[in-house]
């Protein structure tokens, strides 16, 4: 087992819990909402802007899976042997979209990071910070798989997990 396997191997579990207890948390910020703007007649204010914040770093760590099984783009369905060629070129056209995303992350950090939310207080830097951060994971993935290194050696499973 390559060394990108057992990295996946310990971080996927962690990430598949971070996945399902902040998905947990906003079904229970979302049912408070309901319950103090309907039954209470009353309004959370940071509730919308959590709601919004938590989906947004929810796409993006639902991802990760997706890149690292290589499930997240249709040249990876093209398979191995003559295709291999149309295979790199996806990884190319993958990679390209992960830099712009990450050199958009930045500047949106740069630009903008101090400033505050209005209904949290968090710094826009934090809230930007996942797009960065996702970004520079999936391009590594990227790389990796178009060297050969983390191409796994069977299709991935359905829960995201690239094979061995």
């Amino acid at each position: 087992m390559s060394v990108f396997h057992r990295l996946a191997a310990v971080i996927s579990p962690a990430l598949r819990g971070g996945i399902a207890g902040l998905t947990w948390i906003l079904a229970i910020v979302l049912i408070a909402q309901v319950v103090f703007r309907y039954g209470l007649d009353a309004s959370l204010v940071w509730g919308e802007e959590f709601g919004r914040y938590a989906m947004v770093l929810l796409v993006f760590l639902g991802a990760i899976p997706l890149v690292a099984g290589q499930r997240l783009s249709a040249f990876a369905s093209v398979g191995p042997g003559g295709h291999r060629g149309l295979a790199f070129l996806g990884g190319l056209v993958r990679l390209a979209f992960y830099i712009a995303l990450g050199i958009s992350a930045a500047l949106l950090i740069q630009r903008s990071g101090a400033q505050r939310s209005i209904a949290l207080g968090w710094p826009m830097a934090l809230v930007y910070a996942p797009m960065l951060v996702f970004s520079g994971v999936a391009a590594v993935i990227t790389l990796l798989g178009m060297a050969g290194i983390a191409r796994p050696g069977k299709p991935a499973s359905r829960d995201g997990e690239a094979g061995e």
